[in-house]
């Protein structure tokens, strides 16, 4: 238990993770939840002093060093642009726009970087501290963060790893058939040993698994007694936001294109390389997500074989409906329907 709270405590101190990553991690490993906001929010404030005191004169010295300049350079530009956009906006009302700026988990923003933008703007300490708290204890009093955390985290672990065998394939023309099947193996062995070993779960008798999730954190049932939830009408949604991309837009069109014959599409000018990657990276990212709704919906937990095989079906419902996004919801409804089927009209073994 001590260790986890020490994680989350480190993390919320990481720059631009902090809450948005803290929190998550504590509810998905069984924390009680106002204890994790507590630890998550502490750990977040303790830089803000010390960023505002020294960070600026610390990153204005190192940002022309050989080796730590270009990312001392990117931490000052990037607190230069949060200072001027809080100026453009705020006007007299920074102490407001500080708060909401540390407190609204987008991209680029948090207690490290708006600390950054106070001192760069040379507002008074006093009130820049104040202001990153009242922030802070904003981003951290908002549960219903957690999923999309989750989402983000889902989206970005899930592109990154689909994104290595396009990236393979541009680089050193290795078979992306191939390089899947191998990378599927690794990440199934190395959850199988994050379930059963590190993440192991403290409840209960189970073997493997991680803690269950609290009930406000998940996907809620549509049907009682059911395995359908409301991660349904996200998966919808994903469906429709690909056929759209893939039959209204040009970058759609390039996609296609470069599937059906790259070699056409490198003739024609297409960065047939960058729409490779870019189409693996987008394919694991909803991968990703999918993954996350069976853990945040039916399942509350991760547990090891918690894909079921269902990559399979997947595929199968695809080439039935000729990769049609359109028709591939209204097929996998079908699938959904002949498994339940065939589950209650299958023999028991008590039977046999």
């Amino acid at each position: 238990m001590l260790k986890k709270y020490l994680t989350v405590f480190f993390v919320s101190m990481v720059p631009l993770i902090e809450l948005r990553g803290a929190i998550p991690y504590g509810v998905i490993f069984g924390l009680p939840l106002w204890s994790t906001y507590i630890i998550a929010i502490i750990g977040n404030m303790i830089p803000v002093p010390f960023i505002f005191l020294f960070a600026r004169k610390i990153l204005e010295w190192g940002a022309d060093k050989p080796v730590i300049g270009k990312f001392f350079t990117f931490c000052l530009e990037k607190g230069h642009k949060g200072g001027q956009k809080l100026k453009a906006t705020a006007g007299r009302g920074l102490f407001i726009a500080l708060l909401l700026f540390v407190g609204i988990p987008l991209p680029g923003t948090g207690a490290w970087t708006g600390t950054l933008a106070a001192s760069l703007l040379d507002m008074d300490f006093k009130e820049s501290v104040l202001a990153c708290m009242g922030g802070v204890l904003l981003a951290g009093c908002s549960p219903w963060l957690v999923i999309p955390a989750a989402a983000l985290g889902a989206i970005a672990a899930g592109g990154i790893y689909a994104w290595i065998p396009g990236a393979l394939k541009v680089k050193l023309k290795v078979n992306e058939v191939i390089t899947t099947i191998m990378l599927n193996s690794i990440a199934i062995y190395l959850c199988a040993y994050l379930s059963s070993g590190p993440w192991k779960t403290s409840q209960g008798n189970r073997v493997s698994g991680t803690d269950t999730l609290a009930a406000e954190f998940r996907f809620s049932r549509l049907i009682p007694g059911s395995s359908l939830t409301t991660a349904i009408f996200a998966a919808a949604i994903m469906a429709l936001l690909v056929w759209y991309v893939m039959s209204k837009t040009a970058t759609g069109y390039e996609m296609k294109m470069t599937g059906q014959n790259r070699r056409f599409a490198r003739f024609s000018g297409l960065k047939v390389d960058t729409l490779t990657m870019g189409a693996m990276a987008v394919s694991g990212a909803m991968c990703g997500l999918v993954g996350m709704f069976e853990v945040y919906g039916l399942k509350g937990s991760y547990q090891d074989g918690i894909s079921n095989e269902f990559y399979f079906d997947g595929l199968l419902v695809a080439m039935i409906m000729r990769y049609n996004p359109v028709g591939i919801i209204g097929m996998s409804v079908l699938f959904a329907v002949l498994r339940i089927c065939l589950l209650y009209t299958s023999p028991s073994p008590r039977d046999s």
